[in-house]
């Protein structure tokens, strides 16, 4: 992993949100769910910084395996599948996605939980490979996304 020292100016604690829910008539158990699953900065080019510490730099976030297998987990677990991503793009404010989340036998409650508001976050896994030290984080410059989960605390 290459490590490197910089000074820069940044804003506390991104959220990555889910910004709308929605439902088609014809389809009672699913939910399309969409936000920013990373965000990297805002509209005037500050940086945002998670509760963690980092920044993921979205240029540097390589999608590319978690495209072939686009799956929406439930808080980091990864037994426990939720949906799945159906779009994402990387944009100058972080990564955008759009997901379609079906009510489980047994997952009922995260369902009504995201319909009704209760968990309004997503979050991401990712492998870093490089980064560096900023004065008030870590921006991780090189990474690979391995998971998208909608999360009630992210990070």
């Amino acid at each position: 992993m290459k490590i490197k020292k910089s000074n820069s100016n940044v804003i506390l604690h991104s959220l990555a949100e889910i910004k709308s829910v929605s439902q088609e008539q014809d389809k009672p158990n699913t939910l399309y769910i969409e936000g920013y699953a990373s965000f990297y900065q805002n509209d005037i080019g500050m940086k945002e910084v998670d509760r963690d510490q980092e920044i993921v730099n979205i240029d540097g976030l390589d999608i590319t395996a978690f495209q072939k297998n686009p799956v929406l987990l439930y808080n980091h677990d990864w037994s426990e599948v939720r949906g799945k991503v159906i779009h994402m793009n990387k944009d100058g404010n972080g990564l955008f996605v759009r997901c379609e989340m079906q009510r489980l036998t047994g997952k009922e409650a995260d369902f009504e939980n995201v319909l009704y508001g209760n968990i309004k976050s997503f979050s991401i896994g990712f492998i870093p490979h490089e980064y560096q030290y900023l004065e008030d984080a870590i921006e991780i410059t090189q990474s690979e996304m391995i998971e998208l989960s909608i999360a009630p605390v992210q990070s």
